[in-house]
C-alpha cells in the first residue's frame, strides 16, 4: 500500500504492530520516527518526514491495519479564553 510517497509492505506493517505491542510506553512521535528510520524517509533537505509519517500511521489506523498507541497529554490550552476568534482580556 502506498501512502504519502512511501510503500507500506506487509513486513513493515508487522514491524509496526510488533513495536506497538512490545513497547508499553511508546509514544506516537517515537513510533513515527522509527517508521521514518525503517523506510529511510527523508525529504530533499535530508530531514526526517515525521509529519508525513504520522499522517500515514493515522491512515493505517483508520483503515484498521494497525492500532496506534494511546494519545498522551496534548499541548496546554490557551492561557486566556478565545471568543469569536479574538482573545478576551
Amino acid at each position: 500500500m502506498r501512502l504519502y510517497g512511501q510503500t507500506f509492505t506487509a513486513g513493515i506493517l508487522e514491524r509496526i504492530r510488533g513495536l506497538i505491542a512490545n513497547e508499553a510506553g511508546l509514544s506516537r512521535s517515537a513510533l513515527s520516527r522509527q517508521v521514518c528510520d525503517w523506510l529511510d524517509w527523508c525529504g530533499a533537505n535530508g530531514r526526517v518526514q515525521e509529519v508525513s509519517s504520522r499522517k500515514a500511521l493515522g491512515e493505517l489506523a483508520r483503515r484498521g491495519l494497525i492500532e496506534l498507541p494511546p494519545v498522551r497529554g496534548g499541548r496546554p490550552a490557551l492561557s486566556s479564553p478565545v471568543t469569536q476568534g479574538r482573545r478576551v482580556a
